[in-house]
């Protein structure tokens, strides 16, 4: 199993969630306290917020009264796209901190693009105290249908750096697609309480995992991994450098014996050995070649 986080030198996204929204009352991510986005749900209009690269407007409703806000009064529409990276904006520099996680909720919808499905995206755009260039970090994305039924996407992130601007703007679908925005928050995330500590059963320390490792059986217990050929040979060193014993401890003598790995064709190509059912959960191993 492969375990992965995205991570750059700017941001660290921490988790990703998408759900039905029914209303903002029910939904305590909703709450305008510690809520760093100004005028989060348009009560006061357009304050606090542009357009990027398009046009926005404050609505009540749109298509004959198909499309209403979820929740509150208004909505904002950003029309008149030109480009994929059109959207909303709000400029957040001084508000969020380095090393500090954050969550991002945003209850959007879309209008036109024929029917077919658009993808919304929440962006952040980042210029650091030490950097003169800017940088757009993607924080979550949606894929939408063209109805008025909004959703929520969320996710929570971390900022790797000192910023000196950061403007989060939502942008995705394209040209000639509205984005309809019902609310944004961006709030400090609430800390998970600390998982009590594994329960190891009978750990053994100090035992080498690796079956045949001063290959005095030949090769069992070895295969290739590639197209290429192993061979035991005699010669290699049979003392140990200083800094590899200090951090060994007790070990075998060395035998002489090394593997020589012939016919390489790709760097992956080299001697390997399956340990799958050696190795434990939550045990830290040390590794020494």
């Amino acid at each position: 199993m492969l375990l992965g986080l995205y991570s750059n030198k700017y941001l660290f996204n921490l988790s990703k969630k998408q759900d039905n929204l029914l209303s903002q009352s029910k939904n305590p991510a909703f709450s305008e306290d510690e809520n760093i986005i100004s005028n989060p749900n348009f009560d006061d209009g357009l304050n606090n917020w542009s357009g990027r690269g398009c046009q926005i407007v404050l609505r009540e409703a749109m298509a004959d009264g198909k499309i209403v806000p979820s929740s509150g009064k208004f909505f904002t529409s950003a029309t008149n796209r030109t480009g994929s990276w059109n959207g909303i904006q709000q400029d957040i520099t001084g508000k969020v901190q380095r090393k500090l996680a954050y969550q991002v909720v945003a209850v959007v919808f879309v209008l036109g693009n024929n029917g077919a499905d658009a993808e919304v995206r929440a962006t952040l755009l980042i210029q650091a105290a030490d950097d003169q260039g800017e940088h757009y970090i993607g924080l979550a994305r949606i894929q939408l249908e063209s109805k008025p039924n909004p959703l929520q996407m969320q996710e929570k992130f971390l900022l790797n750096c000192f910023p000196s601007k950061v403007i989060i703007f939502l942008e995705g679908p394209p040209p000639g697609t509205d984005i309809l925005v019902n609310g944004l928050v961006i709030k400090h995330a609430e800390k998970l309480p600390l998982s009590p500590p594994p329960v190891v059963e009978n750990p053994t320390y100090g035992v080498n995992i690796v079956g045949n490792s001063s290959l005095n059986d030949g090769i069992n217990g070895w295969f290739p991994l590639g197209n290429c050929t192993l061979s035991v040979e005699i010669g290699s060193p049979r003392i140990l450098p200083p800094m590899a014993r200090d951090l060994l401890g007790p070990y075998e003598p060395l035998s002489g014996s090394y593997i020589l790995v012939s016919n390489r064709t790709e760097t992956s190509m080299g001697p390997a050995q399956m340990i799958t059912d050696k190795v434990k959960l939550y045990l830290t191993y040390q590794l020494s070649a």
